[in-house]
């Protein structure tokens, strides 16, 4: 039969197990990341009045990584521009302002978003939306033409015309040759500096699933069932013994008064063969408590002696009466 404790021990590890199924986060998943103050301060905060915000995009930059998130990148240009203060932008202009959420610098401005170095970060400038099919078609796939011409009309500038273009001149009429077509010259890529793994960071990848608290909890259940478990088995076990161990010491303190050893009814006396009919006739209980009376032989055998001189009318008609005769009646054996 099982134990209350062993049922009581196994609903408190039931409930226990649900409880942290319920609490946990799926294997897998990953929260979105929570960005500090001084991160927004880095990227700007989102304007819900902005002509493009985060969920507008449809980023497809390839990386050598992986798929990157728009503007996810950390960049120097950020970092000297806004967070130290040498020249911010993100509230001038209407490019800016509308995409003041996001790291982007590099994507109309081109340079060396990693270094950290001035001349070296603006190594490789270019004229921005000299290339909108460059600029903007990573985020806005399908309509970055419609999207950058309310720029180009704020900035005054012709969508494709810049520094950077490789467009072939536009022949003059009348002339009598006609030109070949040069290109521009084309402008230096700028030499990113090799960077050792260690130093590169990956903010496409989601958080680690492994969290460390997660781990620790899983350990502390581990221990809980098998150390819970250990015990109720070692507690169950131990009363068991101490059950036994009462058992036999009520035996034990029988067995003095069984040192002799019947073989053969013909040893025993005649009033004790007399007795054996009735002792066969007794319940198990009575026949226990003949027994533990009879542990002590002399003090059983003066006990059993005195019982023996009992009245049983007497002790029937004493069962009738009430509390108040039964008093009277002590009263008067105590006097006498």
């Amino acid at each position: 039969m099982i134990s209350k404790r062993v049922v009581v021990f196994g609903a408190v590890l039931l409930v226990t197990i649900v409880t942290i199924g319920l609490v946990a986060p799926p294997i897998g998943s990953a929260r979105p990341r929570q960005f500090s103050d001084r991160a927004w301060s880095i990227i700007g905060a989102p304007d819900p009045a902005a002509r493009v915000l985060p969920q507008d995009l449809q980023c497809n930059v390839k990386f050598g990584w992986g798929l990157a998130q728009c503007g996810s990148q950390a960049s120097s240009c950020k970092n000297c521009h806004e967070v130290k203060g040498e020249d911010p932008v993100n509230a001038e202009g209407d490019w800016h302002i509308s995409h003041a959420f996001g790291d982007f610098c590099e994507f109309c401005h081109g340079g060396n978003v990693q270094a950290p170095e001035k001349a070296a970060a603006h190594e490789g400038l270019v004229e921005p939306l000299g290339d909108v099919q460059t600029n903007c078609a990573s985020c806005h796939a399908n309509d970055y033409q419609a999207k950058a011409e309310p720029y180009a009309q704020a900035l005054g500038v012709t969508i494709g015309t810049s520094s950077g273009s490789s467009k072939p001149p536009t022949p003059t009429p009348g002339s009598s040759e006609t030109s070949m077509p040069q290109s521009a010259p084309e402008t230096k890529k700028p030499v990113l500096p090799l960077l050792s793994k260690g130093e590169i960071v990956d903010y496409t990848q989601l958080a680690n699933s492994i969290n460390p608290g997660n781990v620790i909890a899983g350990v502390l259940l581990v221990a809980i069932v098998m150390g819970g478990g250990a015990f109720v088995y070692w507690n169950e076990n131990r009363l068991r013994k101490t059950e036994v161990a009462a058992t036999a010491g009520a035996s034990g303190a029988m067995a003095p008064a069984a040192e002799e050893t019947i073989t053969s009814i013909d040893q025993l006396p005649a009033e004790v063969v007399k007795l054996l009919p009735t002792l066969q006739r007794l319940d198990p209980h009575t026949l226990k408590a003949l027994r533990i009376i009879l542990s002590d032989r002399k003090r059983g055998e003066e006990l059993l002696q005195s019982l023996s001189v009992i009245n049983f009318t007497v002790l029937d008609e004493m069962k009738r009466l009430d509390k108040k005769e039964l008093s009277l009646l002590l009263a008067l054996a105590t006097e006498s």
